[in-house]
């Protein structure tokens, strides 16, 4: 706040600063404090409000600056407070301490040119910088310019540049408030993490005189969700100095911070069910990997069918960019992808392990596989010195068979060496059937 004492036609200087307790660090709890100013006969009292940061509240209740003619009219804060040959009363008070709201920290400092506002003096140099901590950017606020004005600001001149130049601006003359709000300040802030620097230049002599210049620095918290890309997948979170990524419900952020993936992989005992793409029948998302096991007890199978339709990405060279693999626990891997509906299949295996798995791009739909457990059926694998009773094409799990071995040969397996042996298809799939002796 400036108390600018005024004869009713003219101007006299300064009459003083007022401002809260602890500004611009911010100010204590239960506060209560008047200032009275009186103006003599002729003159005028004026109070110039240059900066209002309080606690906002219906009516003003919590905390409130309170401009008083000595007839107690409050006066609205947003106008010139003016009262004529009449004494005037500001009653600050504050009920609840005041905290940052909006991402910025306490004011850095202030600058002036030397001797302001009583004017500055010739062949002046000064600089000033200041720097940014990550996440942060400084910001420079003019309240007052008056210099001398020249071409090209090329006599007295106020430089404002920031190190990445950014911007690189020189004033001069006299400036009103309204101007430096609207199209000045918004200008003069620093990269983020970067560096603000000032320079005061006065050269020989002023024909008038100026009073200079005042401003202060703010140190603020840079909202890198919306002033930067932070490449979060889904949502961001600013916080004072930094930034959190989050995903929607159901996905998981991947450990670069960024990504998020689908919380997706289940082991399943149920003998018949079905494994859909996430978010089927609609496109699946990117950066998939999804893993999931289907497990019953021996002697059981899974039969797998793929339902509705298959759309799974795959390159114009055939190679899978996104794939479905279905790993038995004996047997092959088999891999998909493409548009093509694969058949049904047994997997000979009473435990299946799915994966699926996707890249960063892409709007495929995926798939739906329905699956359900059939008794499992033993297919055998004699060698041509072998003999095997009864003869079938195929066996079930509780079917008895005898196997022989031809002359010269005997049947191995860890502590079994037999000539012939009795068993059941389960258990001949992983036997070594066949030993010279």
């Amino acid at each position: 706040v400036i108390f600018i004492l005024l004869p009713m036609s003219g101007s006299v200087p300064l009459a003083r600063w007022i401002q809260s307790p602890g500004h611009p660090l911010g100010y204590g709890p239960y506060l209560n404090i008047t200032w009275n100013e009186c103006a003599t006969a002729g003159y005028k009292i004026t109070l110039t409000l240059i900066h209002v940061d309080l606690e906002k509240s219906f009516r003003c209740i919590n905390d409130a600056l309170k401009p008083l003619a000595d007839v107690e009219k409050p006066s609205v804060l947003r106008t010139l407070a003016v009262f004529s040959r009449r004494r005037m009363m500001i009653v600050f008070y504050v009920i609840f301490i005041l905290l940052p709201m909006s991402g910025s920290v306490p004011l850095a400092r202030w600058i002036m040119s030397p001797g302001h506002p009583l004017g500055y003096g010739p062949y002046l140099n000064i600089t000033w910088n200041d720097c940014a901590t990550a996440g942060y950017k400084i910001t420079l606020t003019l309240i007052h310019v008056d210099l001398e004005k020249s071409f090209r600001c090329i006599n007295d001149a106020l430089k404002v540049s920031e190190d990445e130049q950014l911007f690189n601006v020189s004033l001069c003359g006299r400036i009103s408030m309204k101007e430096l709000e609207s199209s000045i300040n918004p200008l003069l802030h620093s990269s983020p993490g970067g560096c603000l620097s000032v320079s005061f230049l006065s050269d020989y002599s002023n024909p008038a005189r100026y009073t200079g210049f005042r401003g202060f620095y703010t140190t603020q918290d840079v909202d890198e969700c919306t002033e930067l890309d932070s490449k979060c997948a889904h949502l961001c979170n600013n916080y004072i100095g930094g930034y959190r990524c989050f995903c929607a419900p159901g996905y998981i952020l991947a450990p670069d911070k960024h990504t998020c993936l689908v919380s997706c992989g289940e082991d399943l005992s149920s003998s018949e069910g079905v494994l859909m793409s996430p978010l089927w029948p609609k496109p699946y998302p990117e950066n998939l990997y999804c893993s999931y096991k289907l497990a019953v007890e021996e002697g059981k199978q899974f039969e797998l069918t793929f339902t509705e339709e298959f759309d799974v990405e795959e390159a114009e060279n055939g190679q899978c960019n996104d794939s479905l693999t279905i790993k038995p626990l004996i047997g092959e891997a088999k891999m998909y992808c493409g548009r093509k509906l694969p058949s049904p299949f047994l997997t000979r295996s009473h435990s299946v392990k799915i994966y699926f798995k996707t890249n960063d791009k892409g709007v495929n739909r995926g798939y739906s596989l329905s699956y359900r457990t059939i008794e499992n059926m033993c297919i055998p694998h004699m060698v041509a010195t072998s003999i095997l009773a009864p003869q079938h094409d195929e066996y079930s799990v509780d079917d008895k068979v005898i196997v022989t071995c031809g002359k010269g040969h005997i049947m191995t397996s860890l502590w079994i060496v037999e000539i012939q042996i009795s068993m059941n298809c389960w258990s001949f799939q992983n036997m070594i059937l066949q030993q010279h002796i």
